[in-house]
């Protein structure tokens, strides 16, 4: 039997594989756009983080920061990527990373990953930065096969829910673009998203139960 996990549900619960490419192998250019999600290398992130537990209906809520910054290169085949190091040093299994950047529009995208056991690329829009608001779109995202830890290619599905929704946060107050991870139906993911400093705010639901919301509270974007 085969188990797998969906990138953006990793991103929420395990938040240290952010990773850029850079197919020109340089890694320092200025992006010829504004992206969605700026994947450079020295961009960094703080993020508050609050976790609501439920132990025989007693209600407890844990609070912690951590940090991600992009760091690298790792080359592959000629291509150089970059990873999102994470303060808390979240491990995978067998050194595990997961590959985004961005595409010539400004678009997030996804490579796939490797590991000390395997390697998987390929090519796909993640999400969409000039999406419009209820537009809906299926795209790649990188599965684990727990018997051997193999990788292998899921689909997952996203949603644009606004184009542009104010959120309050710690570092103040962002106008975002929002999106839900629609995947699965038990779990649901609600990125807000400000194009060209990145994701604002992570709200992420068990059985439509609050679980986890994610804050920025600084960053640093080149």
């Amino acid at each position: 039997m085969k188990h797998t996990f969906l990138l953006l549900m990793v991103l929420v619960f395990f938040p240290s594989l952010f990773v850029a490419c850079d197919k020109e192998n340089s890694g320092d250019e200025d992006l010829k756009v504004s992206a969605l999600v700026p994947i450079k290398l020295g961009n960094s992130w703080t993020y508050k983080e609050t976790h609501y537990h439920s132990y025989f209906d007693v209600q407890e809520t844990t609070i912690d920061t951590f940090s991600q910054t992009v760091t690298g290169p790792y080359s592959i085949n000629g291509v150089n990527y970059y990873s999102m190091e994470d303060s808390k040093e979240i491990q995978f299994p067998n050194y595990t990373r997961l590959l985004f950047g961005n595409d010539a529009y400004g678009n997030m995208m996804t490579y796939g990953g490797f590991s000390n056991i395997d390697t998987l690329i390929f090519n796909s829009v993640y999400l969409k930065k000039n999406a419009t608001s209820g537009e809906v779109w299926t795209t790649s995202g990188l599965g684990m096969n727990y018997e051997d830890y193999s990788f292998i290619e899921n689909p997952c599905t996203f949603k644009c829910i606004s184009t542009d929704t104010l959120i309050t946060t710690p570092k103040g107050n962002f106008h975002c673009m929002a999106f839900e991870d629609i995947s699965e139906e038990e779990y649901l993911s609600r990125f807000f998203i400000t194009v060209n400093i990145g994701v604002i705010k992570v709200e992420s639901f068990e059985s439509d139960r609050l679980m986890n919301v994610r804050e920025l509270i600084d960053y640093k974007v080149y």
